[in-house]
């Protein structure tokens, strides 16, 4: 089955803090103003979008329902029927898109969603905080029930075609936090957006925890990493998977490749979305 996937990493634009030394009383980052970076790497590789959308946690929801609507509007998408998947993940989240795809082409094609769920069985019901000062803060004008439907950590997690296309024609709150309506929209039946509500499918192998040790070889994606641990991290999981290798076999290149850019999505070099 030929399968298509196409990872979401919702970051801010204007500053990235890299974590780059530690003293015995304090922490000092390299603060780097990358506008100039991003451009070079947009205009290399195409594979970045800029959504004008407003920064903050209280905004990722709308960041993300943007560009599934830009995503879904555009003509080349209506036409092409091979967009199977979308993945959203954190910018602090490693994905093992190695052993990713494995798994996709064992998946279903319609009404999937996938990645860690919480409240994925009756013992652990997660309700909603109505305490503003708190940033996980949930309306009731936005959210009336005492309870959340099944819903996946946004560290990492998947979405059928389908599901985001949904999404996309749906008329939706402006929520100020993302992983919960997703599971009000897709699991629930209060507020659903489908005919019918999908069951999630969980999987441990999504990790929105720090396990120890830090690198387990079927970890399909870790969330909290620092950005000193992401090349680490990477080349634990390369050499490993070049160990496994028959001896008869071409080592990996180590060079970034721009051939994927032919069969991905083409965005234009500092394309501006507006959000809804």
């Amino acid at each position: 089955m030929s399968v298509f996937l196409l990872p979401v990493i919702v970051a801010s634009m204007c500053f990235f803090p890299l974590q780059e030394t530690h003293l015995k009383e304090k922490t000092c980052y390299r603060v780097v103003q990358s506008e100039l970076e991003l451009a070079a790497e947009a205009s290399s590789f195409c594979d970045l979008l800029f959504l004008d959308a407003q920064e903050g946690y209280e905004n990722l929801w709308r960041k993300v329902t943007s560009f599934f609507s830009w995503l879904t509007s555009r003509e080349e998408h209506k036409q092409n029927e091979n967009k199977t998947y979308v993945m959203h993940v954190d910018d602090d989240s490693f994905v093992r898109l190695d052993l990713l795809v494995l798994e996709m082409r064992t998946w279903p094609e319609k009404r999937f969603y996938w990645g860690y769920i919480w409240n994925s069985n009756s013992s652990r019901v997660t309700s909603p905080i109505r305490n503003p000062a708190n940033k996980s803060y949930m309306p009731e004008a936005d959210y009336c029930l005492d309870y959340y439907p099944p819903f996946a950590s946004g560290c990492g997690f998947v979405l059928s075609w389908d599901l985001v296309q949904a999404l996309a024609r749906a008329d939706l709150p402006n929520y100020r936090l993302l992983d919960p309506p997703f599971g009000i929209h897709l699991t629930g039946k209060d507020f659903c957006c489908l005919d019918t509500p999908v069951v999630p499918v969980h999987d441990d192998r999504v990790r929105p925890y720090r396990p120890l040790p830090i690198f387990r070889s079927d970890t399909l994606v870790q969330h909290y990493l620092h950005a000193s641990e992401m090349r680490p991290y990477y080349l634990q999981a390369t050499g490993e998977v070049e160990a496994s290798r028959p001896t008869s076999a071409s080592p990996a290149s180590t060079t970034r490749s721009s051939r994927w850019v032919s069969c991905a999505v083409s965005c234009e070099q500092f394309r501006r979305v507006r959000p809804m």
